[in-house]
């Protein structure tokens, strides 16, 4: 997935059929696409290593610190893209591109709401652990990730098929990475392995 994302990003003018666009427009889905797939393809390794040598992360800081890490800079990334293409669109001073745009900027600021949480969890997994921190960290994480699956729910209504699942799936899988991670960060620390 990274490495195929590199690929992707290279044809972006090409897939989205904008060949000598703006370089914003350009950047900006080609940081997205970027984002996304480093946020899928870097889960899926974490997880394969998990898997594979099952003691490595048995320790909740460093699994703390490796998850959060992986989705703080994925959020980030996704974060820039989906603000770029939200200006953007918005400076063509279309009614049309106006809509999409605000829609881009709802996803880009839940993004950067993921972001803020994971590093707020960072934060307190290094200093403050407190139990009731843990609980603040996952109901921000809750409602970030509500904001991002709206965004895309927004960016839904457009009338590409294809694309519209691809936003649908890729919500609820925002969904489901956010409820185990809060549950690992709520639970984690509590519960003992067997």
């Amino acid at each position: 997935y990274i490495i195929g994302s590199w690929i992707v990003v290279s044809e972006v003018p090409y897939i989205y059929c904008i060949v000598g666009a703006n370089s914003a427009d350009i950047g900006g889905r080609g940081a997205v696409i970027f984002g996304e797939f480093l946020f899928i393809g870097a889960l899926s390794m974490l997880l394969a290593i998990d898997i594979w040598r099952s003691t490595l992360f048995d320790a909740f800081r460093l699994r703390m610190y490796a998850y959060c890490g992986v989705i703080a800079v994925s959020a980030l990334i996704l974060f820039v893209g989906y603000a770029v293409l939200g200006y953007y669109l918005r400076s063509l001073n279309l009614q049309h591109a106006s809509y999409v745009a605000q829609d881009y900027t709802l996803t880009g600021a839940g993004w950067f709401l993921i972001f803020f949480a994971m590093l707020m969890h960072i934060i307190v997994v290094s200093f403050i652990k407190r139990a009731v921190a843990h609980f603040v960290c996952s109901v921000l994480l809750i409602l970030a990730t509500l904001v991002t699956a709206i965004g895309y729910w927004a960016l839904n209504h457009r009338d590409y098929p294809a694309q519209n699942a691809y936003f649908i799936g890729l919500s609820f899988f925002l969904i489901m990475v956010a409820v185990i991670l809060i549950l690992d960060m709520s639970l984690g620390n509590v519960v003992k392995r067997y």
